[in-house]
């Protein structure tokens, strides 16, 4: 019987972690941002602080370089504060920094950037980040 036991235990171990992803948190279900509602930024102290989120990227989507700003030769890099809801999903978008000529642009790929998750005791939070964008001269 305690053989049985110690044998579901791990065959249940075993379906549980197929289901994690490699940083070891459980998977969430994929939702398409552009065409979920958009949640309610939460009041008081649910948004949580971390830098710069690229490498938290599911979907980085790079901007398209701005036609006006590779007329005048503009280069350089730009950043955007995001606001990242508990799904992933951008909720807000700001550029901080950067060219005027692509800052525009800059933001709109950044609102449809999409992201894992932050969890804090498996419960979902609401993330300000910094995205990072470097448009190098044109050729």
């Amino acid at each position: 019987m305690f053989k049985y036991a110690l044998s579901s235990l791990w065959i249940m171990f075993l379906a549980w972690n197929e289901s994690a992803q490699i940083d070891g948190s459980r998977s969430v279900k994929q939702i398409n941002c552009r065409t979920a509602p958009r949640l309610s930024k939460p009041k008081g102290n649910h948004i949580v602080s971390v830098g710069v989120v690229n490498g938290k990227a599911i979907d980085l989507v790079k901007p398209l370089y701005p036609l006006a700003a590779k007329s005048v030769g503009v280069s350089g890099v730009v950043q955007v504060q995001i606001l990242i809801d508990g799904r992933g999903c951008v909720n807000e978008a700001k550029a901080i920094s950067g060219h005027l000529l692509l800052r525009p642009a800059s933001v709109r790929a950044a609102k449809r950037s999409r992201f894992s998750p932050t969890t804090i005791s498996d419960h979902p939070f609401w993330v300000y980040g910094t995205i990072i964008y470097k448009y190098l001269p044109p050729n």
